[in-house]
């Protein structure tokens, strides 16, 4: 696999959606390291790139809106957290654990004349089942994320502008909000009809 040049620059306060290869992937900042991740989530295809970072142990993660899903930013695995059985017989939260890697990550580099990427395909990972679904790349892409100095570089031009996720098959259509979390509406528990695979978990 060889690397890509995919933008010119990318502002820490943004995030690069792009289809590279046929393949929907993001990449964003954490503190100052750069990462490339699929964008869509391993365990339903939900839009995992338009989610929170947030820091556990340590670890910068991607917190899916959908599902909660948290996935490690530098490795691609989910983590849950445990539970512990204090003395008086109550359940309290316990430390966070990883069940190993779900989410495909990729090689990315900041270099003088642009932001490259190396897409990394060996073996498989749950996140192959959703990483070329359109209706999954086009949720991400279409979110409020989405670089305007990365247009020109590889995605059609009909996914590059802002604009609303696609309607979802309960009715509603979910507008993200400023920090890129599209919430599900309300009564909506599942993801959309279009996708149809059993999760993974």
């Amino acid at each position: 696999m060889v690397f890509h040049k995919v933008a010119e620059q990318l502002d820490p306060t943004e995030r690069l959606h792009i289809q590279l290869e046929g393949r929907y992937i993001s990449i964003l900042s954490s503190g100052d390291q750069l990462h490339c991740i699929d964008s869509a989530c391993f365990h339903a295809g939900g839009p995992l790139a338009l989610g929170d970072i947030e820091s556990l142990d340590g670890q910068a993660c991607l917190v899916c809106p959908w599902h909660s899903s948290r996935v490690v930013l530098g490795s691609g695995d989910k983590l849950y957290q445990d539970a512990k059985k204090c003395s008086d017989g109550t359940m309290v939260a316990g430390d966070w654990q990883s069940i190993g890697q779900r989410q495909r990550i990729h090689s990315v580099e900041q270099r003088k004349d642009g932001i490259y990427v190396k897409l990394h395909l060996d073996g498989k990972m749950a996140s192959d089942e959703y990483a070329e679904r359109p209706e999954c790349g086009s949720r991400v892409m279409k979110s409020t994320f989405t670089s305007a100095k990365a247009r020109g570089y590889g995605y059609p031009a009909d996914l590059t502008a802002d604009s609303r996720p696609e309607r979802h098959s309960s009715g509603h259509t979910l507008k993200a909000s400023p920090t890129g979390s599209s919430p599900l509406a309300e009564g909506q528990e599942t993801w959309p009809a279009d996708i149809t695979a059993k999760p993974h978990i």
